[in-house]
């Protein structure tokens, strides 16, 4: 006689989701009755389909149980509420059961009060759906990300540009600089940028900082000596008023 091989043909499929909900005796038997519905002829009655089926056919499919074995894994399905089961009509060495899940066909559009649904019934649904409710539903397509806003663009210095009230008190509140020097400033910071033709942003700032260079000039020539106590040549004022000129004009910041 050949040898009986070790991996049989017919192998058994449970859901692992199933077998965590119920048990795994309890899964791998529902899975099995499940599978009967699409071989086997069931009857329907009272909203469910009934199967007959032989418990020496079970035990055939599942040959690792005793009949005692089977029963209570039977027995253990129908406490759950996943099937039921009629020991009226079926005979002693047999079974009457019907898998407890409302079929899709016999939905309606009545509206109904909301009942509780056991965790277990749930899982029959999700783990071993039937054939005709195996369509996947698209996920939702994800909205593309917001652009990102652009570079703002700068405009022109106003042709009536004036410095606001509280730019001449926080000039000279806060540096010193005399409100009249300040007006006087307006005429040379409007030909300024008027003739360079260059649109920005923050006029007030800009001309805050032409201020403050054109003040903190005015008071070195009136000073007129070095950090050392000397006057200095004309070479180092000029490399003195270029840097300044550099840090009181800096505009990158308002780009």
């Amino acid at each position: 006689m050949a040898p009986k091989p070790l991996i049989p043909d017919s192998q058994l499929l449970f859901s692992a989701e199933l077998a965590t909900a119920v048990g795994l005796a309890e899964a791998v038997l529902l899975q099995q009755i499940k599978g009967l519905y699409l071989h086997q002829p069931s009857t329907r009655r009272e909203g469910l389909a009934w199967l007959h089926i032989s418990r020496a056919y079970l035990l055939q499919l599942l040959p690792f149980w005793s009949a005692a074995e089977l029963q209570t894994v039977c027995d253990s399905l129908e406490s759950l509420g996943l099937i039921v089961i009629d020991r009226k009509i079926a005979a002693q060495d047999s079974l009457l059961l019907a898998i407890n899940e409302t079929p899709i066909e016999e939905t309606t559009t009545t509206v109904q009060a909301p009942t509780m649904v056991s965790p277990s019934v749930a899982a029959i649904a999700k783990a071993i759906p039937d054939q005709a409710s195996t369509a996947k539903v698209p996920a939702a397509v994800p909205k593309p990300p917001a652009p990102r806003p652009g570079k703002r663009e700068g405009q022109p210095l106003p042709p009536d540009f004036q410095p606001s009230e509280d730019m001449l008190e926080l000039l000279e509140r806060f540096h010193g600089v005399p409100r009249g020097f300040a007006l006087q400033q307006i005429e040379d910071f409007t030909l300024y940028w008027r003739e360079r033709g260059s649109a920005g942003h923050a006029w007030q700032n800009r001309f805050k900082q032409h201020v403050q260079f054109q003040w903190a000039r005015q008071q070195q020539e009136a000073t007129g000596v070095d950090h050392a106590g000397q006057r200095g040549t004309g070479t180092t004022r000029r490399t003195r008023d270029s840097s300044l000129e550099s840090d009181l004009t800096d505009t990158s910041w308002a780009e």
